[in-house]
């Protein structure tokens, strides 16, 4: 089964994975870094008018899969 890393973004800081995790494919991968990045968020949540969460994977040796990002962000004036 194949490794990937997952290092978290969080605005300008990254934080990189230590040790890769074994899923079967990238869907399952794709899964995790969905579910990571909910978790992420309830804990921004809490006085945060913006903020970017992603995770970035990568496979085990460093190549990039994919990222998955999640923006934060509040507007007072009503325009996206």
């Amino acid at each position: 089964m194949p490794r990937y890393r997952f290092n978290v973004r969080r605005d300008e800081r990254v934080f990189l994975d230590p040790e890769s995790q074994e899923l079967p494919g990238i869907e399952e991968a794709e899964a995790e870094a969905l579910h990571a990045l909910a978790e992420m968020a309830k804990d921004a949540i809490p006085g945060t008018m913006n903020r970017e969460l992603a995770v970035e994977v990568a496979e085990e040796t460093g190549k990039p899969r994919f990222i998955a990002k999640l923006i934060l962000r509040i507007t007072r004036d009503g325009r996206l």
